[in-house]
Order: C-alpha cells, then sequence, then structure tokens
C-alpha cells in the first residue's frame, strides 16, 4: 500500500457493510423528493431498496421508516412480492428478485418463452409473476399523486418495468418518474 492510498483510506473510513439485507442501514435520509437527489445518489438509494426487498416484511419496515419512508405494505401473491414504500413526496414500488430456495421464482426465470402483452413481447415467466401482483399493487397505489419510482433486482428488475409499463397505461394519475434496475435481464 502506498502513501496516497494510506492517506485516503484514513480519510474516509469504509462502513462496514451488512451482511444479510435485514442488518442494512439506508445510506441516505430521505427527507426530501428523491428528484432533488443526485442521480447517483438516487441510484444508490434504489440499489439499496432492491437489496432490502430481499429482507423479511417487518426488517423492510423498520429500516424504509428509519430511511424517512413513513409507510410500508408487503405486497404478495402465490410467491410473487414487492413493496409500496412511501413518505409525504414519493411513492416507490420495489420488486423482489429471485430467491433460489423458492421453486415459484425457478420456475419463473424458468419460463422463459416470449408471449405478445399490452406492454409488447415480454419473458412469459416474468409476466406471469407481473400479473400475480399487478392486482394487489394498482390497488395500492390507484389513488397517488406523488411521483411514482420502480425498482427491483434480477426477476425484480424484470417485473418492476413491466409494472411500470403497466402504470402508465393504466389510469393512475402518477406517471412513472424512473425506473432502476439492477441485474435484470432485459
Amino acid at each position: 500500500m502506498n502513501a496516497r492510498s494510506f492517506r485516503w483510506s484514513r480519510a474516509r473510513p469504509r462502513k462496514p457493510e451488512a451482511s444479510t439485507p435485514a442488518e442494512m442501514v439506508l445510506t441516505i435520509k430521505l427527507d426530501r423528493p428523491i428528484v432533488e437527489l443526485s442521480w447517483i445518489q438516487r441510484s444508490l438509494l434504489f440499489a439499496e431498496l432492491a437489496r432490502l426487498s430481499y429482507a423479511v416484511p417487518e426488517a423492510v419496515e423498520r429500516i424504509a421508516y428509519e430511511g424517512g419512508l413513513d409507510h410500508c405494505d408487503y405486497v404478495e401473491h402465490d410467491g410473487a412480492e414487492g413493496y409500496v414504500l412511501s413518505n409525504r413526496h414519493d411513492c416507490i414500488i420495489v420488486c423482489r428478485g429471485t430467491e433460489p430456495n423458492q421453486w415459484n421464482d425457478i420456475r419463473a426465470d424458468a419460463n422463459a418463452w416470449t408471449i405478445a402483452s399490452e406492454v409488447g413481447r415480454v419473458h412469459s415467466g416474468f409476466y406471469s409473476e407481473v400479473n400475480d401482483l399487478w392486482p394487489k399493487l394498482e390497488n395500492k397505489i390507484k389513488e397517488n399523486q406523488r411521483p411514482l419510482w420502480f425498482a427491483g433486482h434480477s426477476l425484480g428488475g424484470a417485473m418492476a418495468g413491466i409494472c411500470a409499463v403497466r402504470c402508465k397505461l393504466a389510469p393512475i394519475p402518477s406517471d412513472p418518474n424512473a425506473i432502476f434496475t439492477y441485474g435484470a435481464p432485459r
């Protein structure tokens, strides 16, 4: 290690990374609208929320609240899972990705043929997961007037993309502001 890298590491100590999503702390406290965050801050926020979506609902609610999101709804149907998180400024939908020990997720990933849908040609397994979850998500956001954001990792990223297009096509008063996906198929 040279003197320059040593000075940098001393000047900016790293926080220890949480070993599980349930041990996380959101880096950014949401005390203002997400649109006021820089692009890199938004990317970090949504990456953390995508990771957090793998935790148990009680941990997600606690961590989201500590991070400035005072409302957390866990939405689940037949193994498809997501969260509707919000505060007075924003509403966020985060879809959970593939869990390798969940048969429903493995089946969704494996059903790889494409089908025509209202959003274009999509992976049939991802589309099926959204079909399971969308009625509950739509019910949670049908009156939303705040900026709406979507995020997800892996299978959840694909689901977030399909959900955002469905949101745009549905009679919901708020359009998606952006979609942040991580490790998601195209």
